[in-house]
């Protein structure tokens, strides 16, 4: 596997700087500040003081935030600790955003609130943003294309259209039927 040209086994490091990651429930120091948050993964990838005060402040804005930099993160709703997560996984330039099921235990106000500021982070910063999710709706409404995996392995790739509209794999027919009465999403 390559990721922006470099090899995952043997460029680890440098993987690391090109990928931003969120994972599933958030795992943010509850007990401190938004800022503190930024600044430790910051220091994390070697950024001085100057860029990851930038920085904080760019990403603060973008996810919505910029009034809350201040704020302890144990004290923030659930949707806007995922936009905490969504910031700091964003703070050092990735090439690519990984998320691993961003929407889970949201409502469906901040759900929307979510993707609506994931689909901008995409057309935007043309940033490549990979979403892990059991959650069909969340596919069909966010993601260009898609691929099924069974049991670690891929059993269907392609066009969301495509896969959503005539689903090849069992376990992809069992994901889409979940959303019979919807049909594929719009092309």
């Amino acid at each position: 596997i390559h990721i922006a040209g470099n090899d995952v086994l043997t460029q680890s490091l440098a993987v690391r700087r090109c990928i931003g990651y969120l994972a599933e429930g958030v795992p943010l120091y509850r007990e401190h500040r938004v800022s503190e948050m930024l600044t430790f993964q910051g220091r994390l990838f070697g950024m001085n003081r100057a860029d990851i005060r930038r920085r904080s402040g760019e990403v603060l804005e973008r996810v919505g935030l910029s009034d809350r930099a201040r704020s302890l993160v144990g004290k923030l709703s659930k949707g806007m600790r995922q936009r905490v997560g969504i910031a700091v996984a964003l703070l050092h330039e990735p090439d690519v955003l990984i998320l691993d099921e961003p929407t889970s235990a949201l409502d469906p106000q901040t759900t929307s609130e979510v993707l609506a500021l994931l689909r901008r982070v995409n057309e935007e910063l043309g940033l490549t943003v990979v979403l892990i999710t059991h959650e069909m709706e969340v596919v069909r409404s966010l993601a260009h294309r898609v691929a099924v995996i069974e049991a670690g392995r891929v059993v269907e790739i392609g066009d969301t259209y495509d896969v959503f509209a005539d689903p090849q794999h069992p376990a992809t027919q069992r994901f889409v039927s979940t959303l019979v009465e919807k049909g594929p999403p719009p092309r």
